[in-house]
């Protein structure tokens, strides 16, 4: 995981690479989302006990949540593949093997055919959402992802569920695509932005070649409104 400037040790997560599923931690998409939640360990890591990671991958940024300390009454990892559910729980396994004396339950997979708005996931601390804007952008996935999120306890109140975007590109103008999609469901928060380049990301260059782009970072909170459901509903079967 990127290095951190405070006292405390930053975790190691182990990964198995022959293993399916996206993320190894050297693309900027990944190790934005890992700068972010290091940031949070650093800050009020109590507040965040309810984490889904939809589009888990290898599953490398649920293990990072369970080692801050983040996640700590459940983790939710949704992939559209199978393959990476495995990846996920096989790697979970490498870092929380059976001879451990006490080991973290491990997260609950969901491939996306189980997820159902306003049921299946619902008042979250944290939601990681690592996928590139065509498919953030879909009405459907803007409903399953807002309903994910928990609700501000009440309007002015600035404690709603967080969400972290990234796969996104701030030089097409994806920042702004992705503000209009979300913008009446989810107050940004600028403070917590950030762009980083795959030349200035180590081991990216190597892995995933010059054209590996720049690429942002984007935090916001669920909004007050209950009203939205039956809107969400519908977009959900667009």
């Amino acid at each position: 995981m990127p290095s951190s400037k405070s006292p405390f040790t930053v975790p190691t997560v182990l990964l198995d690479t022959s293993l399916p599923g996206w993320g190894s931690g050297l693309h900027p998409t990944t190790y934005l989302v890992l700068q972010y939640l290091i940031e949070l360990r650093e800050s009020t890591p109590s507040s965040f006990k309810r984490v889904v990671d939809y589009g888990c991958g290898s599953g490398i940024l649920l293990l990072a949540c369970q080692k801050l300390g983040l996640g700590s009454v459940s983790t939710v990892g949704v992939d559209i593949e199978e393959d990476a559910l495995s990846a996920t729980n096989l790697n979970w396994e490498l870092n929380y093997p059976p001879s451990l004396p006490c080991r973290p339950d491990p997260p609950e997979l969901l491939h996306t055919r189980m997820i159902v708005p306003s049921f299946t996931l619902s008042a979250n601390d944290l939601v990681l959402a690592n996928i590139l804007i065509g498919a953030l952008c879909r009405p459907s996935m803007v409903a399953v992802l807002v309903d994910a999120l928990r609700e501000p306890s009440s309007p002015g109140n600035c404690d709603g569920g967080v969400i972290v975007f990234s796969g996104i590109r701030p030089s097409q103008g994806e920042v702004d695509s992705l503000k209009d999609a979300y913008g009446n469901y989810i107050e940004f928060d600028d403070g917590a932005y950030g762009e980083l380049s795959g030349t200035d990301t180590l081991g990216s260059v190597s892995n995933y070649g010059f054209d590996c782009g720049d690429w942002a970072r984007v935090v916001g909170r669920r909004k007050v409104g209950r009203g939205w459901s039956r809107e969400m509903s519908e977009a959900a079967i667009q």
